[in-house]
């Protein structure tokens, strides 16, 4: 509908996300699609006016976190998302996109905290393990990263496997002989 005629995909997407069964579903739809044609504003407008309504729908917020995010707004993302998650019961659903959020403000000890959080409730996959693993490398805390490593075979591989193609590339500004 939209790539056809997005003017008149707007119009009804506008329209739908009046109907209060629909709102916050509808919303969201003319939220990507706005933020697609770049008009961010007007994104972010439909998303707070349907949380104004409904200040308790954790989709809607976090298409907010999201928008906020994509135009380079981690810190009210990360605020969005830490209150959503208060808000819910301490709902795990936002806990990947609080790491990201994390990670693009540059707080890496807040990432490995949300990290540690997926790993210890067993939401995290093998590669979430070694992502954290990582992390904690990366920081100095090399037991506490060996530890989670020890007790996951696959994440420990797939670290494993990058340390050897790392070991195997070229090294920056070093002469071949």
């Amino acid at each position: 509908l939209f790539r056809s005629n997005g003017q008149a995909g707007l119009r009804m997407l506008t329209k739908l996300s009046e109907l209060e069964p629909l709102q916050h579903v509808c919303a969201q739809a003319l939220s990507q699609h706005l933020r697609a044609m770049g008009r961010v504003k007007e994104a972010e407008t439909a998303l707070l006016a349907v949380l104004k309504k409904s200040p308790r729908d954790l989709g809607t917020m976090i298409a907010l976190a999201d928008l906020y995010m994509h135009v380079g707004m981690p810190k009210l993302a990360y605020r969005l998302l830490v209150g959503a998650r208060v808000a819910f019961g301490q709902s795990m659903a936002v806990v990947p996109d609080m790491v990201q959020a994390a990670l693009m403000m540059g707080s890496v000890g807040e990432a490995i905290e949300s990290l540690y959080l997926m790993h210890r409730v067993g939401t995290g996959d093998d590669d979430t393990t070694a992502f954290l693993a990582r992390l904690l490398f990366a920081e100095g805390r090399e037991s506490e990263a060996e530890k989670i490593l020890n007790n996951n075979r696959a994440a420990f591989k797939k670290i494993q496997s990058g340390w050897i193609a790392a070991e195997q590339q070229p090294q920056i500004g070093r002469a071949h002989v």
